[in-house]
């Protein structure tokens, strides 16, 4: 039999085969909140989608989505999964033109591959804010009232690599000022005991715009932040915070700084603290 009739009878075979599989049903869709929520309570994974387009559409139904970051407003395909159930697939193509994504007025063109410098990075690669990065971060404290919490840090300390583990409550209340006034507490490192230290900072008059001063923090240590506090508070929010972490330059900081001088005679380096020794 020649190979044309057997490639005619495979195809017929696979037309015949086809008939019988069920036709996938895809829709576009996109990301809603349903009565304020975002993703459905009580069921991990699964997020609310609007069928699009909105006019005819019945409402927003639960839908599984593993596949992409839960965003507000972003279109995505859905389909259902081998279990049956609706899935977010993709999202959809059209996503760098969308206006409102993830509510923001512009959303630059998404790079697909971020391993930075060996891909070209896209101009999205990568926006990261100083107060998402993570290591002796001063943040609000799970145990409530004015404690805040110092995450880890790993730090060269002599040339030898020092670990700081994290403090999770640290206690401010003992530098509250009096009803009526605010003050700015300063958080940050003892390298030479590796603890958190504080320093407190003149007391002002507790209204806005009104700052106050910045405390005097000690030499050579690593700063974390300022943390505004008054009379009247009595828990921590994102707003009370000043972030002081150098992630560029010098790691010390404080009141001053040594100072050498270098110089070269006849063949020799020689130094000393802010002058210079003739030999």
């Amino acid at each position: 039999m020649s190979s044309s009739i057997m490639r005619d009878i495979e195809l017929a075979r696979q037309r015949s085969a086809g008939q019988f599989e069920p036709k996938k049903e895809r829709w576009l869709a996109k990301i809603v909140r349903f009565e304020g929520n975002l993703r459905v309570p009580s069921r991990p994974g699964f997020v609310y989608c609007q069928q699009l387009p909105v006019d005819d559409a019945p409402p927003p139904i639960p839908v599984l989505c593993v596949a992409v970051q839960a965003r507000e407003n972003l279109r995505v395909w859905v389909s259902k999964n081998n279990e049956g159930q609706w899935e977010v697939e993709a999202w959809w193509k059209g996503i760098t033109s969308q206006g409102n994504y993830n509510l923001q007025a512009y959303l630059p063109l998404h790079g697909r591959d971020h391993e930075w410098p060996d891909r070209t990075p896209r101009v999205d690669a990568v926006n990261v804010y100083q107060r998402a990065i993570v290591p002796l971060r001063t943040m609000t404290s799970s145990a409530g009232s004015l404690n805040v919490r110092v995450e880890p840090y790993r730090y060269l300390k002599d040339g030898v690599l020092v670990l700081y583990s994290g403090d999770v409550a640290i206690d401010l209340s003992g530098s509250q000022p009096a009803a009526g006034l605010a003050r700015y507490v300063g958080v940050y490192l003892d390298t030479d005991t590796n603890t958190i230290g504080t320093v407190d900072g003149a007391t002002t008059i507790d209204a806005l715009p009104v700052e106050p001063d910045s405390p005097a923090f000690p030499d050579g240590v690593i700063t974390s932040a300022m943390v505004r506090l008054d009379g009247d508070q009595t828990t921590f929010n994102e707003g009370d915070f000043v972030d002081l972490r150098i992630f560029l330059g010098a790691a010390e900081t404080g009141g001053g700084s040594e100072l050498a001088r270098i110089v070269v005679f006849e063949g020799n380096v020689v130094t000393h603290d802010d002058e210079v020794v003739w030999i």
